[in-house]
């Protein structure tokens, strides 16, 4: 059960019901790489994604990069993620 908080669990759901996700944003929630992974996997379509203030690394936005080709908006605002991602 998700709650009120977008943890990795219900991010996994969302993206597994969400095929054609083309927005999402999951600022300030306890979301990380986990999570992260499942959108990427699962939601190609993406566009627009805002994971700032949460413990995403470089290992999900690498992985966001490579599978969501139509990927336009990243926020990552005070995020573990460095340049190289």
């Amino acid at each position: 059960a998700c709650g009120t908080r977008m943890d990795d669990q219900c991010v996994g759901l969302l993206a597994s019901t969400c095929l054609q996700l083309r927005c999402l944003a999951l600022k300030c929630t306890p979301v990380t790489d986990a999570g992260l992974m499942q959108v990427a996997k699962r939601c190609p379509q993406l566009q627009v994604l805002d994971v700032s203030c949460t413990k995403v690394t470089d290992e999900g936005i690498t992985e966001v990069a490579l599978r969501c080709p139509q990927l336009q908006f990243l926020d990552v605002g005070y995020c573990r993620v460095s340049c190289a991602a």
